[in-house]
């Protein structure tokens, strides 16, 4: 359906076919050195939105949209975390949006909301699809990108990150701890969809954020021994995320070629912890050397 949609703008077979699979598996290859910024189209770009954040949203739940389950009535407008993905989107898109107007870059509101919407969606789905040089941008919309390249799509998605499900149980916990703190509610009760969740499964989700950050954090000062700390930070969170660009020297028009050998090594691992999930390549290497 994406590529029929790119074709409907005139473009090309090839590329139409190409920019459908990388929007709609959030993997954000291009071929255009330039990525999408090369066909400076609105209706492309709209396209490309839609593609990535219905990649990024919960495929089972899409489905059960499409032919409705009697049994459990969900759906992608019912279910908590979709609607919580979809919200901070649009916020980010909005403050971003802000941030390039008021701040003179952008002297058409039009064309900042445009901007800002493609690369809000961009990055918070993983794509890594670029239409402007962000390393230009205001550091507060700079800053906003970064939020998005850690939290991410959902779960059951074809995107990285840490995922939406993981930080609205997060945000939960924090606020039934408090709750329990102030003695208002001395049972912790975190639920999402009416699914009560355990407190295993509220350690099982802070250990991994705290694991995930520890990472980042690790391949942080690997890539720092020849690049300054933006990049470094920036570029570690990309690799773990799945994102692709970051900012400084790795922006969403550079990439990663500059990169000492031992770097790349360290890239490709975090990748692979970052895509193929931390639990799981913990359990592999323990088994490997448990033989």
């Amino acid at each position: 359906a994406s590529a029929i949609a790119l074709k409907l703008t005139q473009m090309p077979w090839f590329g139409a076919v190409t920019l459908a699979m990388s929007a709609c598996s959030t993997c954000g290859f291009c071929t255009k050195n330039t990525s999408v910024a090369f066909y400076d189209n609105i209706a492309v770009e709209t396209i490309l939105i839609v593609a990535m954040l219905m990649g990024a949203t919960n495929f089972s739940l899409m489905f059960s949209t499409i032919w409705p389950d009697k049994r459990t009535h969900k759906n992608l407008f019912n279910t908590q975390v979709v609607r919580w993905f979809l919200a901070l989107v649009a916020i980010a898109i909005l403050v971003v949006t802000a941030d390039l107007y008021f701040s003179v870059y952008y002297s058409s509101f039009t064309r900042a909301l445009r901007m800002a919407a493609f690369q809000v969606c961009s990055l918070s789905t993983t794509t890594g699809f670029a239409t402007v040089d962000t390393n230009l941008w205001p550091r507060g919309s700079m800053g906003i990108l970064l939020l998005c390249s850690l939290v991410c799509g959902c779960s059951g998605s074809t995107s990285g990150g840490m995922k939406m499900d993981r930080l609205v149980i997060v945000i939960k916990s924090l606020k039934d701890l408090i709750r329990s703190l102030v003695g208002v509610n001395n049972v912790s009760q975190v639920k999402i969809d009416g699914q009560v969740k355990t407190e295993k499964n509220v350690t099982s989700v802070i250990t991994f954020m705290g694991i995930y950050m520890l990472i980042i954090a690790i391949g942080t000062v690997f890539f720092a021994i020849s690049m300054d700390f933006t990049t470094s930070l920036t570029a570690s969170i990309a690799c773990m995320g799945s994102v692709g660009p970051g900012f400084g020297e790795v922006g969403s028009m550079g990439n990663y070629a500059h990169l000492l050998g031992f770097q790349k090594v360290v890239a490709m691992i975090i990748m692979l912890l970052g895509r193929v999930e931390i639990f799981p390549m913990l359990i592999a290497v323990k088994s490997l050397f448990s033989r």
